[in-house]
């Protein structure tokens, strides 16, 4: 049961440990963890047989009330424990009774609003007519292209993948380390930019050939246009 499942078993929901979790997650027992730059490395004494370690000391202000000035045992790291500030504490109280807050600098909190739709969620799901899977040939070429086209449909998924492969000038393609600098930049880029396609079930990707970049997109084929459209765009 557990192999016809792929691995995830489902079980019955866990209402009363659900419950159980939500009540203790609760503003008065919440930790909140802050490194700060309020502490200055002093090094250790010459007879310390790590001669690379460094001990770390708080600087002298006082310590508001309630808080305590601690040492790690392990290590002998001193660090501080304070109680959280009143007006957080409301707010997080406040934010638990379901009231909202008022944004930064007192202004008014923005409505709620649903986001906006998703372009690359497709609605043309049909399954296609199964068939033989059909060689690779060579649709047509153009004044700078060439276009080949496969049809796989042994399984009538309403699926494609498109690969474009970017002829780019010698001098670019050898320039091995600036072509991997840029491809990272534009990954990064595409990230942000391409998110909703990714939660749509598209994905696509950007890798370096010897004589220059090919592009990669799949998921479903209502929306995959859409999706190189918008590649081309950034």
């Amino acid at each position: 049961q557990l192999a016809l499942s792929g691995g995830r078993l489902l079980g019955g929901f866990p209402a009363e440990g659900v419950v159980a979790c939500l009540e203790a997650m609760r503003p008065g027992g919440v930790l909140i963890s802050r490194e700060s730059k309020a502490f200055q490395a002093v090094s250790p004494p010459e007879e310390d047989d790590e001669a690379d370690s460094v001990c770390v000391v708080p600087l002298p202000p006082s310590l508001p009330p309630g808080s305590q000035r601690l040492t790690e045992p392990y290590y002998g790291v001193q660090y501080e424990r304070r109680p959280i500030a009143s007006p957080l504490r409301e707010k997080l109280q406040a934010a638990r009774r379901g009231e909202r807050m008022p944004a930064a600098g007192g202004a008014p909190a923005p409505p709620l609003h649903l986001p906006a739709p998703n372009p690359f969620f497709a609605t043309e799901l049909e399954m296609k007519e199964e068939g033989e899977p059909q060689p690779a040939l060579q649709a047509g070429e153009a004044s700078d292209a060439v276009h080949w086209h496969a049809t796989e449909v042994a399984f009538g998924r309403p699926k494609a993948h498109v690969v474009l492969h970017l002829a780019c000038p010698a001098e670019a393609v050898s320039d091995v380390t600036h072509m991997n600098l840029w491809m990272a930049v534009l990954d990064e880029h595409l990230a942000t930019a391409l998110y909703p396609a990714a939660l749509a079930g598209l994905s696509w990707s950007v890798s370096r050939h010897t004589s220059g970049v090919v592009l990669r997109v799949s998921g479903f084929s209502h929306k995959l246009p859409r999706l190189l459209l918008t590649l081309a765009d950034q």
